[in-house]
């Protein structure tokens, strides 16, 4: 069985560099929003973002956030 990651969590100019711009924010009350983020700086850690935004639904702070996912894929996969 492979170990755990304990590095450092992707920053935002890793994300960037791996082709995507925005987030994906969970929400405890099961909504979900995808946020662009070009006006933050490169330094920030995706997992961090999340106490930078609430929840348009119910107020409280996102659990979770994670690159976009969409965007992650169209640069992996570029045909499809």
């Amino acid at each position: 069985m492979a170990e755990p990651y304990t590095g450092r969590p992707m920053d935002l100019g890793n994300m960037r560099y791996n082709g995507c711009r925005s987030i994906t924010l969970y929400c405890r009350c099961k909504h979900e929003a995808t946020v662009n983020v070009d006006a933050y700086p490169d330094h920030l850690a995706v997992p961090d973002m999340r106490l930078r935004f609430r929840c348009s639904k119910c107020g409280q702070r996102p659990y979770a956030s994670r690159p976009n996912s969409t965007e992650l894929g169209q640069k992996l996969n570029p045909s499809g």
